[in-house]
């Protein structure tokens, strides 16, 4: 999330009316979700259902077991929920004041990217600790195999989803697909078919891990250089490769 906020950053440095719309949209979208997140907790926690009784109950006995665990899971969920939707909305209300010529400057230094990408961290770890304690339910309430099964459902669907944008979100970064300069030229991008197209991305991206550009040089490079950039230093490592006495002496015991 750190990573995906600072490479928006510096990708609309430029055009801070942009930029400023799309961290306070933001901000308006998760403070609803957060709002959600806090009355499922409290709600959970204050149910008059039999099961939430056994669980508060246990809280105040103190006694270490399922029950209990599921109680300070679930009041941990409250207290995280609660703290995202407080920086959600105190975000809002200062990010919201800042001038579109000013937005670029204030959001890529330290504390302005820790500032913004604070309240997502929060509704990052506000989930997953969500998930938690409803799978602590499933174990109290159904049997042990019938609440691993749900389980482990839940968590193969987390991870699926998470690695699925982790993936798009890592071609998005690679490419510089946020700046207004296209990924690639407009006459090959038509010539290719979708499977082509997602192997060209997939090939850029891993050009730009092996290059590792710094993101604040990235941005700042000319119309077209980052992409000739990395193919530059993709040709110059092979140069070095092949000319290495370790790739001359494979080579030779190939052929042999």
């Amino acid at each position: 999330t750190s990573r995906y906020r600072r490479h928006l950053v510096w990708a609309k440095q430029r055009n801070g009316e942009k930029l400023l719309s799309i961290v306070i949209a933001r901000y308006q979208y998760t403070t609803v979700f957060c709002s959600l997140l806090v009355t499922a907790d409290l709600g959970v926690f204050f149910s008059p259902s039999n099961v939430v009784e056994e669980v508060r109950v246990a809280l105040k006995a103190g006694d270490v077991n399922l029950h209990f665990m599921t109680g300070v899971v679930l009041s941990l969920s409250i207290v995280l929920s609660l703290s995202a939707l407080i920086a959600n909305f105190t975000a809002w209300s200062v990010f919201v004041v800042l001038s579109s010529e000013n937005a670029g400057t204030i959001l890529r230094s330290s504390l302005g990217l820790y500032s913004a990408q604070l309240p997502s961290l929060l509704v990052v770890v506000s989930i997953y600790v969500f998930f938690l304690w409803v799978a602590m339910f499933w174990f109290v309430l159904l049997p042990t195999g019938g609440a691993t099964v749900m389980a482990v459902m839940g968590i193969l669907i987390f991870g699926h989803i998470a690695s699925t944008y982790s993936a798009m979100g890592q071609v998005i970064i690679a490419t510089s697909a946020m700046s207004p300069e296209p990924i690639l030229p407009v006459e090959e991008e038509e010539k290719l078919t979708p499977g082509q197209l997602h192997d060209v991305l997939v090939r850029e991206t891993q050009l730009a891990k092996r290059a590792n550009v710094p993101v604040h040089r990235q941005y700042r490079m000319k119309k077209g250089s980052y992409r000739e950039h990395l193919h530059q230093k993709e040709e110059s490592t092979r140069s070095s490769d092949s000319s290495s006495p370790w790739h001359r002496r494979h080579k030779r015991a190939f052929h042999v």
